[in-house]
């Protein structure tokens, strides 16, 4: 028999000769029985290529030789032709790829560990472990708080990956609010939470002031305080019942007409003249306001005593002296105004003028005996008596001249409510 192993020859092995032996005949792939053997040393069925022997009687030059050169790998057993392929990266059933017909499948690697990868796959046949995810689309693989799954809040974020930040919640429009007002103006800004500086509530007309806005009150000042987009709207009296009573709103100002015009009776010299007025005369009533707002309103009259002497003696009342003068309000809203009476015309300063005087609602001058003071009668006696009564004047004339000032009981309050003022002489309502 003759073999060949690697180009060593193999004859003293198989022979076991001493000495010379007679040559025996060349054998070769003609040789009858010839057969080629490859060593397999991880006894897996399979040889490799890189150790052969050839012989010619058909039995293998060693027992763990073989016919099949195949192996891919001659050192491990578990890597022959025909072998399962094992998804370990090796080629075990020697064909020339590794792992091949098994099931691959794409591994994201998930760098938060919230359970999604981002875009960047690893094709395996086996989980790769921790830092890998069989689902992608985590938009920042930095955050665990965002992916696919995240829950979206407001935050300017997309937190479930959707594509939109902070989709789903109740984004409104904010206003910046230059004057303070809590109204805004200008073009909104959308959010789903209220932006430092600015305001819910649009629809400022006026931005740079605080007093006009849409909850506004409006005001007689040609502004348009409630931005309804009209100026001094409403009812004209009630919109000037704050500033002025009584007073109308024309032209963006509250104003009134004065009643009388401005230019009469506003001093003592030019009181409103009433004439005289008679015991039993009708009485006098005249209506007024105080505009403008420093304005004072004079009248003057004379009072005339008419039953003295032979004149009361004939009077209807017996000799009654019936003298009794009147100045007092019929109409005072708010009782605003206060009058006040004196028997001369000495400048304005209503004390320096004689000896009436009075800062009241009424006024009277009292000489008849229907008076009493402190339970004493007060005034002049029935003329005819011969006997005068204690504590009573005689009969007298006791005619005289009133100057009456009306003004403002706070001449703070620009008031310009109309009044009226009733004079008289021994009349006697029931007021006041």
């Amino acid at each position: 028999m003759r073999s060949t192993l690697s180009g060593i020859s193999l004859l003293a092995m198989v022979c076991g000769c001493k000495g010379k032996k007679e040559a025996e005949p060349e054998c070769s792939e003609a040789t009858s029985g010839y057969a080629l053997y490859f060593e397999d040393r991880d006894g897996d069925g399979a040889g490799s290529a890189d150790a052969s022997a050839s012989t010619c009687d058909g039995s293998p030059p060693f027992p763990s030789w073989v016919l099949d050169s195949s192996d891919c790998d001659d050192e491990d057993a578990a890597r022959f032709p025909g072998n399962p392929e094992l998804c370990n990266g090796l080629d075990e059933d020697c064909d020339g790829e590794a792992d091949n017909g098994l099931a691959f499948v794409d591994y994201y690697e998930d760098d938060d560990g919230d359970g999604f990868g981002g875009s960047t796959a690893v094709s395996a046949c086996e989980d790769p472990g921790d830092g890998y995810s069989l689902t992608s689309g985590d938009c920042d693989d930095g955050d665990t708080a965002v992916s696919p799954d995240g829950t979206e809040v407001c935050n300017g974020i997309d937190d479930d990956c959707d594509g939109t930040a902070d989709d789903g919640l109740n984004v409104q429009d904010w206003f910046v609010d230059g004057d303070g007002d809590g109204y805004g103006a200008g073009s909104p800004t959308s959010a789903c939470s209220q932006p430092s500086g600015l305001v819910p509530q649009g629809g400022d007309c006026d931005d740079t002031d605080e007093t006009v806005h849409p909850t506004a009150v409006e005001t007689c000042n040609d502004i348009d305080d409630n931005c309804d987009g009209t100026t001094d709207e409403g009812d004209p009296l009630a919109i000037c019942a704050a500033e002025w009573s009584g007073s109308e709103c024309v032209l963006g100002a509250c104003t009134c007409e004065a009643i009388p015009v401005a230019a009469v009776g506003a001093t003592c010299e030019t009181a409103i003249e009433l004439g005289d007025i008679v015991e039993h005369d009708p009485v006098v009533t005249d209506t007024f306001n105080l505009q403008p707002t420093d304005r004072e309103l004079w009248y003057h009259f004379r009072g005339v005593d008419a039953n003295n002497g032979a004149e009361a003696e004939a009077s209807p009342n017996f000799g009654l002296d019936e003298y009794h003068v009147r100045a007092w309000f019929t109409d005072n809203p708010g009782d605003a105004y206060v009058l006040a009476v004196r028997a001369q015309c000495l400048g304005n300063d209503i004390q320096d003028g004689g000896r009436y005087y009075v800062s009241s609602t009424v006024f009277e001058d009292v000489l008849d005996v229907r008076e009493q003071r402190d339970g004493v009668l007060f005034g002049e006696a029935p003329c005819y008596l011969s006997t005068p009564v204690t504590d009573l004047d005689p009969c007298s004339d006791s005619s005289s001249d009133y100057y009456v000032r009306i003004e403002r009981a706070d001449p703070t309050d620009p008031t310009c409510v109309t009044g009226s003022i009733e004079l008289s002489n021994a009349v006697y309502p029931s007021n006041p």
